[in-house]
């Protein structure tokens, strides 16, 4: 919403309280990080912006590292709506396999 809130037919005063809502967001992430509090991803996007779901990942990115984040070093493998994900096993079974 941040990003494209406007053009989906938000007031510019909703857009501003979005900004002002996403900067205490990251001052949460900042807290919850100090606190040592475990955290999970999640996201609430709807319709045209859920192909953006994956950019929750960028916004940590800026409060946490990526270690703290998935515990490895390149994050851009979890942008992109999982294009970059050849391969995922659930419950120890193959769901998906582009690498065959």
């Amino acid at each position: 919403m941040h990003i494209e809130g406007v053009r989906y037919g938000l007031s510019a005063e909703s857009a501003a309280k979005i900004d002002i809502v996403r900067e205490a967001g990251l001052k949460s992430l900042e807290i919850f990080k100090r606190a040592g509090v475990k955290m999970g991803f999640g996201s609430d996007l709807l319709g045209p912006g859920h192909r953006m779901q994956s950019d929750e990942f960028s916004i940590r990115a800026q409060v946490l590292t990526p270690a703290e984040i998935i515990g490895r070093r390149d994050l851009s493998c979890l942008t992109g709506q999982g294009e970059r994900i050849p391969l995922v096993m659930k419950g120890g079974r193959l769901e998906f396999n582009e690498l065959h």
